[in-house]
């Protein structure tokens, strides 16, 4: 299926409230010097894909729970290696299978930043609905969690577009 409407940002302005009637028949892309920098969905199409996106994410948190969590002396290493220090974490044997995979400098500041993330209130944390999992955006990274009894439970950490 290819793009249908295509409009330059200079023609989407001048003519906005246009587009907005054509968004809620299909996605206008809009183009800066050639290049699509957005797209504008109807309200509907909006809810759709963040449906979509909740479950993707919701459902790779499940499979994490369910392949388990190593032994607490493993994270205590692991953590140990990677920050210095060892923080009130626990993670999921999946979600450390891909922390391994990052570069040990920006895990470090994910694995801090997550911590700090319920006292930053410009960090946008979500629930998943229909799930027990919250999600943060790190960068490029999206990490999926959960917070039982003071402890940060990590589940799943992956690349944001991975669920394309």
């Amino acid at each position: 299926m290819g793009i249908k409407v295509k409009v330059s940002s200079t023609k989407a302005g001048k003519c906005f409230g246009s587009f907005l009637e054509v968004c809620k028949k299909e996605p206008v892309h809009i183009t800066h010097y050639r290049r699509q920098v957005a797209t504008l969905l109807s309200a509907s199409d909006y809810e759709r894909f963040l449906d979509v996106d909740n479950r993707f994410w919701g459902e790779l948190a499940v499979l994490a729970e369910k392949v388990g969590f190593p032994d607490d002396v493993i994270v205590r290493q692991w953590l140990m290696k990677k920050t210095g220090y060892a923080l009130n974490l626990t993670i999921s044997k999946v979600a450390l299978e891909v922390l391994e995979t990052i570069p040990t400098i920006r895990c470090e500041n994910i694995l801090n930043d997550l911590l700090d993330a319920p006292k930053d209130p410009t960090r946008r944390i979500k629930k998943l609905q229909g799930y027990k999992f919250r999600r943060c955006d790190f960068g490029k990274y999206r990490v999926i969690f959960d917070v039982v009894n003071g402890t940060i439970q990590i589940f799943y950490v992956g690349e944001q577009g991975e669920e394309k």
